[in-house]
């Protein structure tokens, strides 16, 4: 089975952070464990203008390349600005952060070597209500009874 798809045509999940404002962005898993990967996955993602994705970790390594716009990516305590076509390298376990810093809105594939991956944000993404998930991990099923 292939799996194919087109960025321009995802359905987008809407997160936020309570606690900070300029934290927003949307976001889908468009390949992962749920759709046959075994061993990897990629996250697109997109952030407005004067927002960023908020500093989180996650427990594999991830490739992020910008697709549009121009960004400032934080990851450890380094700052490096990324524009469409850069790649950056985002070590496993390493606080991370995609800042928006133009006009347009940045767009980014995240690809991970693993085909589930920890997230852990300093702060509760919403809509989920949780600092801590998985991505890519298949839908809790209900536990059958006997």
């Amino acid at each position: 089975m292939i799996t194919a798809v087109q960025t321009d045509k995802l359905d987008l999940m809407q997160s936020w952070s309570d606690a900070d404002k300029t934290q927003a962005g949307r976001f889908t898993l468009p390949i992962s464990v749920q759709n046959g990967a075994a061993g990897s996955s990629a996250i697109y993602f997109e952030v407005e203008p004067g927002q960023h994705c908020g500093m989180h970790t996650h427990s594999a390594e991830e490739i992020a390349l910008l697709l549009g716009g121009e960004a400032e990516v934080v990851v450890g305590g380094e700052k490096v600005r990324a524009y469409s076509g850069g790649l950056v390298l985002i070590p496993t376990m390493v606080p991370h952060d995609v800042f928006n810093v133009g006009d347009k809105v940045v767009k980014v594939v995240g690809f991970f070597a693993s085909a589930a991956v920890l997230t852990n944000f300093e702060k509760p993404l919403q809509p989920l209500g949780t600092a801590t998930f998985v991505l890519g991990a298949p839908e809790p099923q209900p536990a059958e009874r006997g």
